[in-house]
């Protein structure tokens, strides 16, 4: 059985489908974790004025 163009969209459609709700149902922690994420490499590529620690939100 050789695997088809069709079945390599419909499993990366389904993957797509499973994060959007993943997303949608855990949507505080989904936040936290990118804002979280997103300060950190901020800070670790030195953006941030004066050396000092800059929070979104």
């Amino acid at each position: 059985m050789k695997i088809k163009a069709k079945d390599v969209k419909i499993f990366l459609l389904g993957m797509f489908t499973l994060f959007v709700i993943n997303t949608i149902m855990n949507w505080d922690e989904a936040k936290e974790s990118f804002m979280r994420g997103f300060n950190e490499s901020y800070d670790a590529i030195g953006m941030n004025q004066n050396n000092q620690t800059k929070k979104l939100l």
